[in-house]
């Protein structure tokens, strides 16, 4: 599967590539500012996380904003790649008392094929902002304390992780969620 990684600058990049090739994806990566103009050879395109906040960058992140509105093909936002996605869909970030770091347990909200059997299960967080509620045309699969954690759009193959499924930390299952995903994306 044809994948482009768009890096936002994140801290966790290595791992992220080392996922991403261990499913199996044929994977480019490209800097948030130098996006290819031509998308169509993509099967997936993958937004990572990322030190900025949405707030205030619009400009910054603006080809990832169009991208969210236009990519019909199976999209995916890790961190702050989940939360350009929501916030591009209308949906409000708010900012956290204090960054939210280190394992979270994740209780499923809605049943989806990614889950397997689980109703809920630990991922690793690094983030300042959360989600919540979600809008139309997003649906919330997940939850944690601090908010919605797992979405994907009604109609089109979009999805969202507000934790790091790249940081493989013992215990957690985020990675095993995503690797999921990817391959329902694969065979469907």
């Amino acid at each position: 599967m044809k994948t482009l990684l768009i890096d936002n600058e994140s801290k966790h990049t290595g791992e992220l590539k080392e996922l991403l090739t261990s499913n199996g994806l044929d994977l480019k990566i490209a800097s948030h500012n130098q996006i290819p103009d031509d998308l169509t050879s993509f099967e997936l395109i993958i937004l990572s996380g990322s030190s900025h906040s949405v707030h205030g960058n619009r400009q910054i992140f603006q080809t990832e904003f169009d991208l969210i509105q236009k990519f019909e093909k199976p999209l995916i936002g890790i961190c702050f790649g989940f939360e350009l996605i929501a916030y591009a869909f209308g949906n409000k970030l708010q900012k956290m008392d204090k960054k939210r770091e280190g394992i979270e347990t994740v209780k499923v909200t809605r049943k989806d094929n990614i889950f397997g059997d689980r109703e809920e299960f630990d991922v690793y967080e690094g983030h300042s902002y959360s989600v919540a509620k979600l809008g139309d045309p997003l649906i919330e699969l997940g939850r944690s304390e601090t908010g919605v954690e797992i979405f994907k759009h009604k109609s089109i193959p979009i999805y969202g992780f507000q934790f790091h499924p790249e940081v493989a930390v013992d215990g957690q299952q985020g990675g095993e969620i995503f690797s999921n995903l990817i391959s329902l994306l694969k065979n469907g």
